[in-house]
């Protein structure tokens, strides 16, 4: 398997944990308790630009060198459009919060949810479709070229500081 592929199976990972994260906050919204807004900025801001920069070109080249049905390539970018949308709607909202907005529990935990669903169900379907199809059909120069891409978009990413605190909340 290739580097790329790893890394995009790490990537994974990580968004998992994060989206854990963001659901400890959504959760305390939904008992009425007080969430660390900061900690909500700070998932959604490195969940939208990892995944827009750096993630997301790498996965879009996997599916176009394994052939992708054109159908499955439509869903991807509708996931892309609806994962974009929830993203900015609900950072939207943790920012008006910053301003002291009021917003109804319901909306604030709605978005969320919607959004972790969002990241759920596009991670499964690149790893029951896209990421087999790529490890049962791509050869080794389209791997190299792909790792060249991950490389290449991974070295030029410049992530903020508290991205790695974050990536570490896999570990609890």
């Amino acid at each position: 398997m290739a580097d790329a592929l790893q890394e995009l199976d790490r990537d994974h990972e990580d968004f998992r944990a994060l989206l854990r994260v963001l659901e400890k906050q959504l959760e305390s919204v939904r008992v009425g308790a007080d969430p660390d807004l900061d900690v909500m900025e700070d998932v959604l801001e490195c969940c939208e630009a990892y995944v827009e920069e750096c993630h997301h070109p790498i996965e879009d080249l996997v599916h176009a060198l394994a052939r992708g049905d054109r159908a499955l390539g439509g869903e991807l970018r509708e996931d892309y459009a609806r994962m974009h949308a929830l993203t900015h709607g609900l950072l939207a909202v943790v920012r008006d919060l910053f301003q002291d907005a009021i917003r109804p529990r319901e909306t604030i935990t709605r978005i969320g949810r919607q959004l972790v669903a969002a990241f759920c169900n596009h991670m499964q379907l690149e790893e029951a479709r896209v990421f087999p199809a790529a490890r049962a059909t791509l050869s080794r120069r389209q791997w190299a070229r792909i790792d060249a891409l991950s490389r290449r978009v991974r070295g030029q990413w410049r992530v903020a500081p508290r991205w790695f605190d974050l990536r570490e909340a896999r570990q609890s």
